[in-house]
């Protein structure tokens, strides 16, 4: 399986070892519910994991891709989300997920999982303070809105959306492809360190 899963994708080992692991499970549920005669091999052979990502914007960089959206690609809701994903260090998930009501302007930050309906990925609640370079924006997307309104998730299908989307300014301005917008994340985390 893992070397099919090379041989015809641009899979990281990470992910390959993760399809590996759902495979081996189903398999031995099926041989448990006998569903099956065949019982998978105890082990599968996993790919050794590299250290993930370790690519990051500088500062500068997202300014670049912030104008570049706004100026060249008229896209004012990527540069939004671009400047926002940069400043604050959320996952997408939880950027598309945010609401109105939790955006608090008396306290200046955001409230991230913890609410009903919403966990975080590790199922903790915390609070970010917003970056300035964001209040205007949040104050205009959250104007008028009802609480229940998705600060940013209603523009976005889907993260492989604004992953297209997100790959035109950077390869514009010449940035490679292995920059995607979870680099943003990092970025925010680098900066921080």
């Amino acid at each position: 399986i893992t070397i099919e899963l090379q041989d015809t994708t641009e899979l990281s080992n990470r992910t390959i070892n993760k399809v590996v692991g759902c495979v081996s499970t189903v398999l031995n549920t099926c041989y448990e519910e006998e569903l099956s005669t065949f019982k998978c091999p105890r082990y599968f052979r996993l790919e050794v994991e590299k250290d993930g990502r370790l690519w990051w914007f500088t500062k500068e960089q997202v300014a670049r891709i912030v104008d570049c959206a706004e100026q060249i690609f008229d896209r004012d809701d990527l540069a939004d989300i671009v400047q926002f994903a940069a400043y604050h260090g959320l996952r997408q998930s939880e950027i598309f997920k945010l609401k109105a009501r939790d955006i608090d302007f008396m306290e200046k930050g955001i409230h991230v999982g913890g609410r009903p309906g919403f966990k975080t990925k590790a199922k903790n609640y915390r609070f970010v303070p917003f970056h300035d370079s964001c209040e205007s924006m949040l104050a205009e997307r959250c104007h008028g809105a009802n609480e229940d309104l998705h600060i940013f998730g209603d523009e976005w299908n889907d993260r492989f959306q604004l992953l297209d989307v997100f790959r035109k300014p950077t390869r514009y301005l010449g940035i490679a492809d292995c920059y995607v917008f979870h680099c943003l994340r990092h970025s925010f985390g680098t900066w921080h360190a």
